[in-house]
């Protein structure tokens, strides 16, 4: 009877130990909504009464696992979550005492905690058996539900605890990872759990996880040595395994803050500005040094990529200039950048207007009138207009020696036919080019017949009858012409052509009078040569 005795007194025990933890979790077993009867059916009643008079008589032949498993079907049968727990947990002591068994023990005390989760005797009895069976992963698992029942300000160091066992037993990073990040939750700046994570997501792979730990390092590192390592493999993560060239750029630029000499930081700083396209930024970053040829190329050669779309070449290319005519002062290297932009772009205003003094400067005329003929096309304000225009026409005419491109000149003519210097282009266009009368009287013309101020249409007019007969003079007719009929280029009145024997413009001072309607043809062309400025002063 002494085992009796002793099977009556432990379950009393254990029923008297746990029955207040029991009663707590009641309402918790319970559907929410869904009030759960105690009470037992006749029955139930009736079954409990056979499983009552079944321990009993195993108790007495010592069939200590037909005990177990009667005491295990009676427990099913109650609904009270009390009685159940104290019958669970009867069952587990017994596998324990008298078989050894600590797997069916183990179940019983799990069996404990699903009605009564903060049993805290089934989990000290379960962080026993798990240690000794090595099952680490279960004894975390306990050792979680504990920490939920300790105080906030007392679970940091059980965390820890949890995450340090996980991390050294157990082959999961998963489960550790997770660990370790309960940890953050309730202590951010934890340095432990930093450092975990920082090697639990390196040998997991995950980068960007592993780059926001890294970030929190070395915002709190205080030793100079560990957090030049921390910068350098951060700024390395970003740029070859996230793809995150910003975030290498601010951990590279943090590294040379701290060490100006950093080869390495230096060279991946550079790249990612260029991945980048933050080229005033890489700008910056050469000034220090001065290395204006070694940025030049690197721009030069990143505007012959054909990756490079045209207008970010063009952009390339006017700051390569910049750079060749401001740092190194080589008009001549900047010319050839300026020459790029305008293959690519052949009406660029910007790059014809930058070539225009380097050009003068190399006293290159082939290549300055062909930036001016750029800058015509966008040119709109009249005087800028004609302005240009002269400049084209003199160079055409003077260092070319290109007279049929003298047309530039009757076009700054049709715009201010008034300027003295504008009608002297025109008079030299007249003499010795082919067709270059025709375009004469042409503009002339034009500008006659458009003009609105009648002084200045006379005054256009007396200098044109002065072009014509200068050209006469100088010119001498053939035999088979010189009796022949011409007519006034305005007012298309017949004229006879001058003497051959005489050459003297008798037709162009017959004209002019007809334009002016105040000089006689009769006087002499000698004479008339003289009127023009007379004509100025009288009008």
């Amino acid at each position: 009877m002494s085992d009796e005795h002793e099977i009556d007194d432990t379950a009393a025990a254990e029923e008297t130990t746990t029955q207040d933890g029991a009663e707590s979790d009641t309402s918790a077993a319970a559907p929410a909504g869904e009030p759960v009867s105690m009470e037992l059916s006749a029955a139930e009643l009736a079954k409990i009464a056979e499983f009552d008079e079944a321990l009993e008589k195993f108790e007495g032949q010592k069939r200590w696992s037909d005990y177990i498993r009667t005491l295990l079907q009676k427990a099913d049968l109650y609904r009270d979550p009390v009685m159940k727990a104290n019958l669970y947990r009867a069952a587990g002591m017994l596998y324990l005492d008298r078989s050894s068994n600590q797997a069916e023990a183990i179940k019983c005390f799990e069996r404990v905690l699903e009605v009564a989760p903060n049993d805290v005797e089934s989990m000290t009895r379960l962080k026993e058996m798990y240690e000794k069976r090595r099952d680490w992963e279960s004894l975390i698992g306990i050792m979680g539900r504990e920490a939920e029942m300790l105080d906030p300000a007392d679970r940091p160091m059980r965390f820890v605890e949890m995450a340090e066992l996980a991390t050294e037993r157990l082959r999961k990073p998963d489960v550790c990872i997770d660990l370790w990040k309960r940890v953050l939750t309730v202590d951010p700046s934890n340095a432990a759990a930093l450092d975990a994570l920082s090697n639990l997501y390196e040998r997991a792979r995950e980068w960007e996880p592993l780059a926001g730990v890294l970030e929190v390092l070395c915002a709190a590192h205080t030793d100079q040595t560990k957090l030049l390592a921390d910068l350098q493999k951060l700024g390395m993560i970003y740029a070859d395994k996230i793809g995150d060239d910003a975030g290498a750029v601010r951990a590279f630029q943090r590294v040379l803050t701290l060490d100006p000499n950093d080869r390495r930081a230096q060279e991946q700083l550079k790249r990612r500005y260029v991945a980048l396209k933050a080229w005033d930024e890489l700008e910056e970053f050469y000034a220090e040094s001065e290395k204006w040829d070694e940025l030049i190329r690197l721009i030069e050669k990143e505007s012959e990529t054909k990756e490079t779309p045209d207008s970010e070449k063009i952009s390339l290319l006017f700051r390569a200039a910049r750079l060749w005519e401001e740092k190194k002062e080589k008009p001549d290297r900047a010319a050839r950048a300026y020459e790029k932009v305008l293959e690519i772009d052949p009406d660029n205003l910007q790059a014809a207007e930058s070539l225009s003094p380097i050009y003068e400067a190399a006293n290159d005329p082939r290549k300055l009138v062909a930036v001016y003929e750029v800058r015509l096309r966008h040119v709109v304000d009249p005087d800028q207009r004609v302005a240009l225009l002269r400049e084209t026409g003199l160079l055409y005419e003077e260092r070319l020696r290109a007279p049929s491109r003298r047309s530039r000149s009757t076009e700054a003519f049709a715009l201010a036919p008034h300027q003295e210097v504008v009608r002297e282009d025109v008079d030299r266009l007249s003499a010795g080019v082919e067709g270059g009368v025709t375009r004469v009287i042409a503009a002339y013309s034009s500008a006659i017949e458009g003009g609105s101020d009648p002084a200045e249409v006379t005054e256009l007019r007396m200098s044109f009858g002065g072009v014509l007969t200068r050209r006469a003079a100088s010119t001498t007719p053939s035999r088979s012409t010189a009796s022949s009929t011409t007519r006034c280029p305005i007012t298309k009145a017949p004229s006879p052509r001058w003497p051959s024997s005489t050459g003297r413009p008798a037709a162009s001072a017959t004209c002019w009078a007809s334009t002016t309607g105040a000089w006689s043809s009769r006087r002499t062309p000698r004479r008339a040569a003289r009127w023009p400025t007379r004509a100025l002063r009288c009008s």
